[in-house]
């Protein structure tokens, strides 16, 4: 083991104010020593030594969480932090592989040492860096096991709640020491929000459960919840001044970080002592929430707002923060505008958070430019259903708590909105949004007008369905919704919400009966899940939705005979994805480059899966100006969450915007790969090409009506399987006359009782006739139908003729822009191995092949043919075997008849270059590839035009 030299001159300026100080620095010291001269670990009397110098070092640590008072034990204003951490190092180093050899007796001794129930954030920062480095290192699986074992305890232990009480401290001190301790808790704070991360990288597919987001969000939260209701109870005690702002920042992390939604347990209890007589717990919450960090307030206004249960309640916990710049944005500008949630609550909770804190004129200007947005034709065609749906009950809220307050030129102005908005809503195509306008329109010119006898009246009945649903659900919401909503009043407690998240955290909190402490005299113990899934496990509940089962799993062999339920069969059921996927481009759009930090991955994951259908069912039907934004969109987008195949999707969603929409993408394709230096990458301008190449063999490709031909063979076969025509009765009456009637094969049935040997002789029969006629029949032409072969013969209609210019020309031309030229590789073409410049050629090649049957191709052969010219003597050979093939191109794609004036004679200079190229003598090229593909165009050449041959 490599020995590790440590220094024991720690802090020689540090005095303990007392005795017992002295004794805990001396015993420190003692141990450091007896630490780092240890030369081996197996023997039994040295870890007997370190046993009894460890624990003359830990009966000075603090046994419980305690603030620093002048009437309270002065132990944690004894402890040397930085002897402490070394301490730690050292005995990790020591022991990094050999945490097997410890016994039971050294074990509890060493968790002595590092679970220090009364820790301040100092030392645990100090012992969560050093297990963190170590960890990290380890690769033994014991060790690993340690460290995993370590950590678990010190979150779910007081050691974590006891140094987030010391993190909120107010010190007088120094500006620069007041730096150095701000700098201190903001380490101490992210090694708490990394730990995570630094598990799983560690751990890969074998994280501990406590490591998982949900749960280390849950722990992080009761530890918070238990901290402040310690401070709850030493400000009662003892008043002082607190500095909550570093669990603000814990929170605010934590919300960026894990998802606030895994949060939404300490919200409930947050919102729940707000509501409490003013106290200090109701102070320490405002307090918090006053110093969120900018970016978590808008998880943190979502949270509020979806768990406050009544709306009159909304006043209290959003009191005072309208004051604040960036609350005041949240709540009146991006939740109003920028924003749109499914959840009636978050609406009618935001309402009355700017009707009660005094924000009425500023909600009537809201509204009037809400109502210019919601009867805007633009915002109207733009705008998802459910967007529109948030608006316009935003709307009907707002007007009903403020109509009475509204200014004579402010109802005119708001109806001439609203009027001309329900004209805007009736020319709509989409039923729903037609809905949305009469029922909006109606109801608020009726609420303001009520005075009025004449009353606005639309007639729902001959609307269909989706409409009237529409209507109702509008109808309920202005009805019962946009009341005082009485209904909305929670039973749970905040001592019972304090129990349930103890027990989703799994940590067991008992504490002495006290008759100061609220809600710590009991014992939290964790019960099954059932106990407590209907009450608080909302997240069990949401796991469960998201798991996916088949109905192949269950055998009635695998049921046991206690087993009471059947099966249910889940064959025909939608899965848990196909809910999240979107429905419309728009959709479509806003989930892959509008996604949030905190968003499901499975939604940007699951919205790429299906973009190349989405694109290929709507886009043709929408304004090729959106087609073009998706391409720019879907061109440079990034991998935000692992996606498989992330590659093949984004490019198959490329190409099928290309094919829709060719004149327009391949411009656009074209002018990006021929940017300015620093606009792209090399890969970027490679993706470009694939995009451009692959969209032109597809728009050129003949699709065979394999379909058509199958429907009419399988036509074919019936009409010869036919039995029967129609039966007739050969009995005629003598009375009448004579009769004389042609009977024909048809005509006679076939009886349905016949055996299956007599059914195989009548068809054999018939197919021996059929057979005849058609021998001895003369055929002078074939029906279109069928061919000579007896094949049929497709028709494909070639997409790329009208488009092939849009996609060649501006390729080709755009190395000559900005003062280059042909005759010289562009700037942008510089790059390692010169991949853009082959990409570029083959792209070219590949243009031209899918242009064989388009009548612009003899004109783009000369172009090419004449670049190929240019090109000849590159000094790459790859670079040299792309013009070949390029030439070879052109000779498969162009027909004999056309090669002819200025194509024949560049044709004829270049097999000249050719020649010299394959010759085995030095005026050959010195690269094997290139003569072999010069001798192979050679060979095409003279299959098209013999005399070459004949002349060499």
């Amino acid at each position: 083991m490599e020995e590790i030299k440590v220094i024991i001159n720690l802090d020689n300026n540090y005095k303990s104010a007392s005795v017992e100080g002295k004794q805990m620095e001396e015993a420190g010291k003692q141990l450091l020593i007896t630490l780092t001269s240890l030369n081996s670990v197996n023997r039994q009397e040295i870890l007997e030594v370190l046993e009894i110098d460890i624990g003359q070092y830990t009966k000075f640590l603090p046994k419980s969480i305690s603030r620093k008072s002048n009437t309270e034990d002065e132990n944690e204003g004894n402890i040397n932090e930085l002897l402490y951490g070394k301490i730690i190092r050292t005995f990790l180093s020591t022991f990094n592989d050999n945490f097997g050899l410890l016994t039971d007796n050294m074990i509890s001794c060493v968790e002595n040492l590092l679970i220090v129930t009364g820790s301040n954030f100092f030392m645990l920062h100090e012992l969560l860096i050093s297990i963190s480095e170590y960890f990290k290192q380890s690769t033994n699986e014991e060790s690993m096991k340690f460290y995993n074992s370590i950590l678990d305890k010190v979150l779910k232990s007081e050691a974590l709640s006891s140094s987030i009480i010391s993190a909120c401290e107010m010190r007088n001190v120094s500006k620069w020491e007041q730096e150095e301790y701000e700098k201190s808790r903001q380490d101490y704070i992210q090694i708490l929000i990394s730990l995570p991360s630094k598990v799983a990288n560690k751990m890969k597919d074998q994280v501990p459960e406590t490591f998982s987001i949900n749960n280390y969000s849950t722990i992080i939260s009761f530890q918070i919840v238990r901290a402040m209701l310690y401070l709850h109870e030493e400000l009662n005690t003892h008043p002082t001044v607190l500095d909550l702002r570093i669990i603000s920042s814990l929170i605010s992390k934590g919300f960026l970080n894990f998802g606030a939604k895994n949060f939404s347990d300490l919200i409930k209890i947050m919102i729940s002592w707000c509501l409490e007589d003013e106290n200090s717990l109701n102070y320490m919450v405002h307090d918090i929430l006053d110093n969120i960090t900018r970016a978590a307030i808008p998880f943190m206004t979502i949270l509020l707002l979806e768990n406050i249960e009544n709306p009159r309640d909304v006043e209290k916990v959003f009191q005072g923060l309208m004051a604040h710049d960036h609350w005041k944005f949240i709540l009146t500008k991006k939740m109003l505008f920028f924003s749109y949630f499914n959840n009636d609550k978050i609406i009618i909770n935001l309402i009355n958070c700017l009707f009660s804190n005094g924000a009425e004129e500023y909600l009537t200007e809201s509204i009037i430019k809400l109502l210019d947005i919601w009867g805007g034709r633009s915002a109207i065609n733009h705008s998802t259903l459910e967007h529109h749906e948030y608006i316009t009950k935003i709307i009907l809220l707002s007007m009903k708590k403020l109509s009475r307050k509204l200014r004579p030129f402010e109802k005119d102005s708001i109806q001439e909105l609203l009027f001309s908005g329900v004209a805007a809503h009736l020319e709509n195509m989409q039923v729903e949004i037609r809905a949305i306008g009469m029922i909006t329109g109606e109801l608020i010119v009726n609420y303001l007008n009520e005075d009025s006898t004449a009353r606005l009246k639309y007639d729902y009945d001959s609307m269909p369905q989706a409409g009237a649903t529409i209507v109702c659900k509008i109808k309920e919401f202005w009805s019962e919704k946009c009341e005082e909503c009485h209904g909305f009043s929670s039973s749970i407690t905040a001592e019972q919400l304090i129990t349930n998240l103890g027990v989703k955290s799994s940590i067991t909190w008992k504490e002495e009966k006290n008759a100061k402490a609220i809600y710590l005299d009991r014992e939290i113990v964790k019960t099954p899940k059932d106990s407590y899934h209907e009450d608080v496990n909302d997240f069990n509940e949401k796991e469960s939705e998201n798991e996916v089962y088949s109905s192949n799993d269950v055998t009635e062999n695998s049921l046991d005979s206690d087993d009471d339920l059947i099966p249910y069969d889940m064959s025909n059921d939608r899965k848990s994805f196909e809910n999240i996927q979107p429905l419309y481009l728009r959709q479509l759009k806003e989930n892959l480059f509008n996604l949030s930090d905190n968003a499901d991955p499975t939604l940007f994951s699951e919205s790429l899966q299906c973009s190349e259908k989405l694109i290929l069912s709507q886009l043709s039907n929408d304004d090729p100006s959106f087609a073009l934004e998706l391409l720019k969109m879907f061109s440079k987008l990034t991998e935000i969450s692992y996606v498989d195949n992330f590659d093949t999707l984004k490019f198959r969603a490329c190409v099928a915007i290309t094919k829709i929409h060719p004149k327009l993408s391949a411009e656009y394709l074209c002018e990006e790969f021929h940017a300015p230096i620093g606009s792209h990458s090399v890969n970027d301008r490679i993706f470009f090409l694939r995009v451009l190449a692959e969209t032109a063999r597809e728009l050129s490709k003949i699709i065979a009506n394999e379909k058509h031909e199958d429907k009419i063979i399988n036509n074919t076969d019936q009409c010869n399987r036919r039995l029967v025509s129609k039966p007739i009765s050969l009995l005629l009456n003598s009375e009448i006359g004579k009769k004389i009637e042609t009977l024909y094969d048809d005509d006679f049935e076939i009886s349905s009782h016949l055996d299956n040997q007599s059914l195989i002789r009548v068809e054999e029969s018939r197919n021996i006739i059929s057979q005849r006629i058609q021998l001895q029949t003369k055929i002078f032409a074939h029906s279109s139908e069928f061919n000579s072969r007896g094949k049929t013969t497709t028709i494909s209609l070639n997409k790329f003729n009208d488009v092939a210019s849009y996609f060649f020309y501006p390729l080709l031309y755009g190395i000559q822009t900005s003062g280059e030229n042909v005759f010289h590789s562009p700037k942008h073409f510089e790059d390692h191995g010169n991949l853009l410049l082959m990409n570029f050629i083959k792209t070219l090649s590949i243009i031209m092949i899918s242009a064989e049957n388009c009548i612009i191709a003899p004109k783009m052969a000369r172009e090419i043919l004449e670049f190929a010219w240019t090109m000849r003597f590159h000094e790459q050979a790859m670079v040299r075997c792309s013009i070949i093939e390029c030439i070879a191109a052109v000779i498969v794609t162009v027909q004999k008849s056309h090669i002819t004036g200025e194509i024949f004679d560049l044709l004829l200079e270049l097999r000249i270059w050719l020649m010299d190229m394959s010759e085995e003598s030095s005026r050959g090229d010195p690269h094997a590839q290139c003569k072999s593909a010069a001798r192979n165009v050679i060979s095409l050449i003279n299959s098209l035009f013999p005399s070459f041959h004949c002349n060499v």
